[in-house]
Order: C-alpha cells, then structure tokens, then sequence
C-alpha cells in the first residue's frame, strides 16, 4: 500500500470518529436540562419598608444552571437572589409582579418562568378605627384590620342538587357565599376512601373534613319562631356525609403595637357547651357554679388531653401554636386560647378601644356574630330577627353571652350544661413570627368588608 493511499484511509478514519463523536456529544447535551421550576408562595402581602422571603426551587437534569435571574414590574418593590430565596423588599405601597427566571433551559429549550404577586400596604396593623355614625345602633362605625392566621373547616362542599335543597323554604341559615358549589369536589369526595381516623382528607393539596348527623352538638328543625337551624333533614339519611373544607381563619386585630396582636376571631367558628356533661360530673338539674378553669370549653379549645381534638391542635400547626403568646384572662387563668371577657367587650375603656359600646344593653352591631357553615352544621342556632347571626359565649365571671342582636345575655352565677353558643377565640399573637400570618384587609361594623387574599 502506498503512503498516499495510507494517508486517505487514516484521513477517512479519522473523520468517521469525529462524525461518531457527534452524536455522543449531543446525547451528553440532551442529559443536561432544567427539570422544573417552583415558588413557595405566588402571591405576598407585606408592609412599606420591610422584607420578606420567598423560597425557590429548580430541579435539573445532570449538570444544567440551578440559577436564577429576578426582575420586578415596579421599581419601588426590589428583588434580589440569595441562599435560595427570593429577598423582597419593599419601599412604597403598591402593587408589583415579580418574574424569577432560569438561567439554564428546559428540555424544549426554553426558560422556566413562574410570578409572585406583591401587594405593598402603607403601615403595619392598625388599632380599630372607630368613626361617628348615627344611622347605627351603636352611634359608631367601627373598622378593624384582620390577619390570616390557622384554618378551620369552614365552609361546605356542595353538590347542586343540595343547593336547590339549601336555599328552598326561607332558609335563613343558608347563604350561597359561605359555600363552595362544585360538584366535581363533591363527587371527589364521596368516592374518596383514604379518609383517616378524623374524617379528614387532603385532596390536590386543600383539606377537607367530613362529618355526618350524629356528629352535630345539636340537631333541630326550622319551626322555632326566633331561631333557624341547619337544615339536616333535607340533605339525605343519618349516614349522609357533608363535606368541610379547611380555610384560612381571619381574626379581627382588637389591639396592637409593633411586637403583638390581640386577635379575635371574625365570625363563630364552632358551637359548644360552656360545661359539658359527657365531659365532667355535673349536677342533675342542668346548672353549676360558674369556673372557666373548670370548664369543658376552656379544655376543647386548648387542650390535647380533652377527648377530642383540641381547637388549638385543629387550627394551627406547631410552628403556629408556638407564634401564640400566653394570655391571663378575667378570672386569672392563664391560656394561649381564650375567650373575650366582660371587660374587654363593655362597660369600660378597653372595651371602648376595641370598638364596642359601655352599654351591654344597645344592640351594638360590632358585637354582632356570624358564624362558619361548619358551626352551623354542628348546631348552632340561627336569630331569624337578625337574619343570620348568633348567639356566641365570652369569658366571665358571671357567665354571660352576647345575643345575636349585640346586647349581653346574663347567666348569672350559673350556667346550664345543655346550651350550646358559638365560639370565637381570643389569642395574643406574636408579630415577629411574619411567617406565620399575613395581612386579610378591613371588615367594618356595618357590613363592609375589604378582604385581601391569603398569600399561597
């Protein structure tokens, strides 16, 4: 062979490696892409002037950019990149949205992308602002800021063929907005059978509980001239399921500075006895002696030794409970969950500051309660004078509730272990644990409200 023809094969040769070579390489290339892209919220409410931060995640394939760049739509909100997390800093109310983008490209060859909506407020929480208003009860308006704080089942899944049942015959406890009409979840539902010992679920990342008839505190009927009651009766047999979805719960701000908050929740979020009998011996004639260390109701709503599940370890994660500080209430007792005491809701200065009148006996409408559908469904009962508001207990020396109207309902000394008020607890909230909570808007005593969405 001569050196010529040698030369032009080991040429030959050598192109076909580095034609092979090719396609290896491209194959290496196709291994090394940016899986996906998440935030941990996609929207964010924060203060003028201070920081929030929001974790981030990019998965990838072999050895692709886990980088990101950030870019916001107002120049008054910033954001920058660091250890993982997008660090949101705030410098004048406003909105803005906040584009994260990958360095590295997707499979398809693009850039990932995913949003965060910022909502700037001027300030932090405000103390309730109370104006003069003589087409009121109460000869005021009163306005409170509220926070998302915890979940609680609160409104119920329904199907339409229940709606229709629902709103027939003047039901006055009924109302289409503390519902969730999607028969698609309903259906979900009713086929799920990964139910756990509490009749809860979670299905695509939203909570839900279930209970039946026999599960209500009371069950009752629409006869009663003052009173309504959730109607069980047209929803189906005793072994008929309804649905409650876990929803943020949004407290009213009573009082605050820059370290805590005084919360009260917004509406009754449940119904209970102030004593109950299956939980303690008590007398025969349906009343005892007044003690709210004593009571079943102080032990459901803070303690995990009750025999259900406490109120306390329903509604908050550990991370939550331990953003609660320890509150003493009227009678010297000390609680992370409480009730409102007499002194807080009439007859005197502090009362006065949270937005309520002295006088326990005007029909004050900032005293006025709505309740949960899920109370409703547990038993509360429903004033028909006042269309949808309820009775709700407080915590007394003297035993006392507010009427559905506003004015105070005495017990005196005594309290009967067969009624039923609806609940809404009363914790101290510790302001520097920011991740815990976030801001819910304005609701007003005459109805009004300005509700801000709870950040995702």
């Amino acid at each position: 062979m001569n050196k010529t023809r040698k030369r032009w094969l080991l040429f030959v040769f050598a192109l076909c490696m580095v034609m092979l070579a090719k396609p290896t390489n491209a194959m290496a290339a196709s291994k090394k892409y940016v899986r996906s892209l998440t935030v941990a919220k996609k929207t964010v409410s924060i203060t003028k002037g201070k920081t929030k931060k929001v974790a981030y995640k990019v998965k990838v394939k072999g050895k692709a950019s886990k980088k990101v760049t950030v870019k916001t739509s107002n120049k008054k909100v910033t954001a920058k990149v660091k250890g993982g997390k997008i660090v949101i800093t705030a410098k004048k109310a406003g909105t803005s949205k906040i584009t994260i983008t990958t360095k590295g490209k997707s499979k398809k060859g693009i850039k990932l992308k995913k949003y965060i909506k910022v909502t700037v407020t001027e300030g932090s929480l405000q103390n309730p602002n109370m104006k003069k208003d003589n087409s009121m009860k109460a000869g005021q308006k009163v306005t409170w800021d509220c926070v998302w704080f915890g979940s609680y089942p609160q409104r119920e899944v329904i199907s339409k063929e229940m709606q229709s049942s629902y709103s027939t015959k003047n039901r006055i406890w009924y109302d289409k907005d503390t519902v969730i009409l999607d028969d698609n979840v309903y259906q979900t539902l009713q086929n799920a059978d990964e139910w756990d010992q509490n009749d809860e679920i979670v299905v695509d990342g939203s909570k839900y509980r279930r209970i039946q008839k026999s599960d209500a505190r009371e069950v009752s009927d629409d006869t009663t001239p003052w009173y309504c009651w959730y109607s069980w009766n047209v929803t189906g047999g005793d072994s008929t399921w309804h649905y409650f979805k876990y929803e943020p719960i949004k407290w009213r701000v009573l009082s605050t500075n820059d370290k805590q908050a005084l919360l009260l929740a917004d509406v009754s979020l449940d119904v209970q006895k102030y004593y109950d009998a299956d939980y303690e011996d008590l007398p025969l004639n349906n009343m005892t002696k007044n003690n709210w260390k004593a009571s079943s109701l102080r032990a459901w709503l803070n303690q995990t030794t009750y025999r259900e599940k406490s109120f306390a370890d329903t509604a908050f994660t550990s991370e939550e409970q331990a953003a609660i500080i320890n509150t003493v209430s009227e009678n010297k007792v000390t609680d992370k969950i409480r009730l409102i005491s007499t002194e807080e809701i009439w007859g005197s200065t502090t009362a006065e500051s949270y937005g309520f009148t002295k006088d326990n006996s005007v029909s004050d409408e900032a005293r006025r309660s709505k309740t949960s559908t899920y109370a409703k469904a547990m038993g509360i009962s429903i004033s028909k004078e006042t269309k949808g508001y309820s009775n709700w207990w407080i915590c007394p020396a003297n035993g006392s509730s507010v009427q559905y109207d506003g004015q105070r309902q005495p017990w005196g000394d005594m309290i009967s272990i067969t009624y039923l008020d609806g609940v809404r607890p009363v914790l101290k909230l510790d302001l520097s644990a920011d991740a815990q909570y976030s801001y819910a808007g304005t609701v007003s005593s005459d109805g009004t409200v300005k509700e801000q969405k709870m950040e995702k």
